[in-house]
């Protein structure tokens, strides 16, 4: 427990620490201020060993972190909204559908490939959903990361008033602007960009168990997140596994919370400019956990270099809840 205690004291440390540079000390009384509501941190190793931290805890673990360091990321604020909903309140779908709406700033309804609804939060799949706060920034160094559905914008942190005003959830909707770097984010990488047509499988894989009303899903998905510190552009490659329980309602799956049990196998292939492709492997087992999620991230540094050309090689997983038969994803098991 002592060790406990002080991993997330330093941790905590770590994590809201304000930068010291000059630009930072010269900026109006306000925009400080600002920044003590900003998860900070001093270069990319530091946020990339933060983030893995805090997508690895559990539900209670990462309230008790956060409320011990005094911080409230828009994921953890977005998913204890959807906890806090009686779902047997509403009689309809279109009762159900008007509160989304009238929350939407929280809520969205996605729909999968065989037009299933899903009631998920707004930002579940973005990396950063854990370290962004409700202005959806964070700052590394001397630059603020804007974080948007289809990519990010970086700034100087003098910018951090003009970056709070934009409310667009899609990038593509914001104004050129000088003083701002549009990164987008690459959702689909071509066959020409792939190591192998044999040890391609895309950038994101999905299971589904159903046994009546319940579900349990894994989703795997791979992605790059990139920018600029000391003048270097840095690049890591972030891959996820996420096992979530479901129960059908009103013909929506909706998040609830069961016993989660599995084990996650996973290889992913990302190319390097100096290196050449490179193939990262991670893992993860489950003895059964009560939570409404259980997530099993991996990253790979590409330093000093931008790539967005990776693919999912491999994975081995299954996932179990007591109430529906075991969720499995295999493709290229030989990988393991």
């Amino acid at each position: 427990m002592k060790m406990n205690r002080l991993f997330f004291l330093l941790f905590a440390l770590s994590l809201m620490a304000v930068s010291c540079s000059e630009r930072i000390e010269d900026m109006e009384s306000e925009q400080v201020a600002n920044l003590l509501d900003i998860a900070t941190f001093k270069n990319n190793e530091e946020y990339q060993n933060s983030l893995i931290k805090v997508l690895s805890m559990s539900t209670n673990e990462l309230k008790e972190y956060e409320e011990s360091i005094g911080y409230l990321s828009f994921g953890r604020e977005c998913e204890e909204f959807y906890n806090s909903i009686d779902f047997e309140s509403f009689a309809t779908f279109e009762e159900l559908e008007s509160f989304v709406e009238a929350n939407s700033d929280y809520l969205v309804f996605n729909k999968d490939d065989n037009g299933e609804l899903y009631l998920e939060t707004v930002y579940c799949n973005s990396i950063d959903r854990y370290i962004m706060n409700k202005d959806r920034m964070f700052l590394i160094g001397d630059d603020i990361y804007k974080v948007f559905e289809d990519g990010v914008i970086i700034s100087d942190a003098s910018n951090l008033d003009d970056l709070k005003k934009i409310n667009f959830n899609s990038i593509d909707k914001v104004a050129e602007n000088k003083d701002y770097r549009f990164v987008k984010s690459n959702k689909t990488i071509t066959n020409a960009e792939s190591k192998d047509m044999a040890y391609d499988c895309g950038v994101f894989a999905e299971a589904k168990s159903d046994d009546g009303r319940d579900r349990t899903r894994i989703q795997i998905s791979v992605e790059h997140h990139y920018g600029q510190y000391a003048n270097h552009i840095w690049t890591d490659i972030y891959c996820e596994a996420i096992v979530r329980p479901l129960k059908r309602q009103l013909g929506v799956w909706i998040w609830c919370s069961r016993t989660i049990s599995g084990d996650i196998n996973v290889a992913y292939d990302y190319y390097d400019p100096t290196w050449g492709w490179q193939r990262s492997y991670f893992s993860g087992s489950n003895p059964g956990t009560g939570d409404s999620k259980w997530v099993v991230p991996h990253a790979s540094p590409v330093d000093d270099y931008f790539t967005d050309v990776y693919h999912l090689a491999g994975y081995d997983c299954w996932a179990d809840t007591p109430s529906t038969p075991p969720a499995i994803l295999q493709r290229n098991t030989e990988l393991f």
